[in-house]
Parts: C-alpha cells; sequence; structure tokens
C-alpha cells in the first residue's frame, strides 16, 4: 500500500513538468533568433499616394491642354448655330444654279418651236438650189462636182479638174458668182487637182407641221423625183398627222437634175425644213442625192 501512494505521489509531481511555464530568457532568445523588420512596410503607403496623385495631376494636365487646343473658340471666330457656314454654303450654291434656269431659254426648245414663216427664196432648198446652179454654170469641160453639202445654215462643195490652175479658176468664178446671200469662208487652192469651197448663209425659218399626212407626202414627194427626171431609191417619212414629220429619201440623177428637184420642192406649199443634203457621185455621170428634212 505504501508503495502504491508513493507511485502515486511520484506521478502528481511529474505532471505539471509536461507544462512547464516558459522563461522570460527562454521568449528573448527566441526574439533574438528572428530576422528583424526592415521597415519597407510601413513606407510602402507613402510610395503608393505619391504615384497616385502624380497621375492624377498628368491626367488634369492633359485636359487642360486638349481643352485649349480643340475646343475653346479662337480670338475674333464667331460661332452661329442658327446659320452654320455648310448650310450657307449649300444654300449659295442652290441658289446660283436656279437664276440661269429660270432666265434662260433652251435653245433646242427654240429651235423646234421656231416663228411660222412663209417660204421664200432664201429657205435652205432655195439656197441649196442657187448653189447648186452657180456650181453648174462654172464648170467647164473635164471638171465634175466630186462633192456636195448642205446643212441649215452652212454649205461645202468639192470640184475636180484637170491641174492646179483649173482648179484656182473654177474657184474664183464659183466665188464671183455665188449668190449674195451666202458668204464664203475657205480658202483659194494651192496646191492638187481640187477646189474645196465653203461658207455660210441665213436661212428664213419654216413653218413645220402643217397636217400632211404621210401618204399625202410620200405623193408628193414621188411626182416631184418623176418631174425632174430622178428615180427614188428610198424614202421613210417618220411622224403622225397633226405633228411635224422627220423624212428621209434617197434619189439618184444627173447633177441638174437633182437640182431641179430641190427647187420644184422649194416651191410647193410644203414647208420645209432642210437638216442635210447631201450629193455624191454614183456611176456614169450620176449622182445620189441624200436628203434629211422635216415637214
Amino acid at each position: 500500500m505504501n508503495l502504491l501512494k508513493d507511485k502515486r505521489d511520484d506521478e502528481r509531481h511529474a505532471e505539471p513538468t509536461a507544462f512547464a511555464p516558459v522563461s522570460s530568457e527562454d521568449v528573448t532568445s527566441d526574439a533574438e533568433s528572428m530576422p528583424k523588420e526592415t521597415g519597407y512596410e510601413e513606407k510602402r503607403p507613402v510610395q503608393n499616394s505619391r504615384t497616385a496623385l502624380f497621375i492624377i495631376a498628368l491626367v488634369v494636365l492633359a485636359v487642360v491642354v486638349i481643352y485649349f487646343s480643340f475646343f475653346k473658340p479662337r480670338e475674333g471666330a464667331v460661332v452661329s448655330e442658327s446659320e452654320p457656314p455648310v448650310a450657307m454654303s449649300d444654300s449659295a450654291k442652290d441658289t446660283t444654279a436656279t437664276v440661269p434656269v429660270a432666265e434662260e431659254t433652251p435653245t433646242a426648245e427654240t429651235e423646234v418651236s421656231a416663228e411660222i414663216t412663209d417660204l421664200t427664196d432664201q429657205s435652205s432648198l432655195a439656197v441649196a438650189s442657187l448653189i447648186m446652179q452657180t456650181i453648174q454654170n462654172s464648170l467647164t469641160s473635164g471638171q465634175r462636182v466630186t462633192a456636195f453639202f448642205l446643212d441649215e445654215g452652212s454649205f461645202s462643195t468639192e470640184v475636180e479638174a484637170n491641174s492646179l490652175e483649173d482648179a484656182k479658176a473654177i474657184y474664183r468664178t464659183i466665188q464671183q458668182s455665188l449668190p449674195a446671200l451666202t458668204k464664203l469662208t475657205s480658202s483659194a487652192p494651192v496646191n492638187g487637182l481640187t477646189a474645196l469651197l465653203s461658207g455660210t448663209f441665213t436661212p428664213t425659218v419654216t413653218a413645220v407641221g402643217n397636217g400632211w399626212t404621210r401618204d399625202e407626202i410620200k405623193k408628193l414627194l414621188e411626182e416631184t423625183a418623176r418631174t425632174a427626171n430622178t428615180a427614188v431609191t428610198s424614202l421613210s417619212i417618220d411622224g403622225s398627222t397633226d405633228e411635224q414629220k422627220f423624212v428621209f429619201m434617197k434619189i439618184e440623177g444627173a447633177f441638174d437634175n437633182c437640182r431641179v428637184f430641190i427647187d420644184k420642192l422649194s416651191q410647193t406649199n410644203m414647208k420645209v425644213s432642210v437638216s442635210k443634203l447631201i450629193l455624191m457621185p454614183a456611176s456614169a455621170g450620176r449622182y445620189t442625192f441624200v436628203l434629211r428634212f422635216y415637214i
């Protein structure tokens, strides 16, 4: 019993040793063994605040520079919201574009709606007949017309000769014999065997669209060609009864017979406005005469 009691006493005294208090010396030795703090953690918040302030200052400076460079109005500049420059420029262009349209009259409409005037000896057909007659009367042996052209206001012709002297002579003869209402614009030949003459004239304005039907026009043109001893090789008439009609016609015959055809056509009561007359040699002294005109 005493042995057991003594053993229990020994165990009671041994238990507190497992939880022995730590001495101050041990704490001091442990603290000395740990690494000392450098103080960096205390300084970091100060450096971060300085960096943030520097960035904010740069942003404010950039905003100020942009404002004064791009958005602030310059001295002397007038800003008007009611009348922006673009709107003024567009309206000015529109105004200048509409003024000529209101004042000018289209030339095409003026030509179509020409004044109604009786046919006279100064009509295009009559002028063409006079010029062709002058050319024919001026020709001598060995000379012939190789081309003739006439439209509403101008003409040209080419005459072939045997020599340069003959070409100069025929040029002078035609020049002196042309009707007074024509004006020669060409020059005398200086080389070659042809005399080229060209000029202008001012025909009277004729009325068109006088109610002739296509059948009536066709009949009159064919009868006129037959009377002039020419043959109609092509004829087309476009347009309704109440409108002006465009006529394309081609005849063949001698030079003088072609002239007689347009001379007789100018003497009818059919008002003709010439577009083009083209005459060129065909064969064996005959010519092809192409006529384009309005009735």
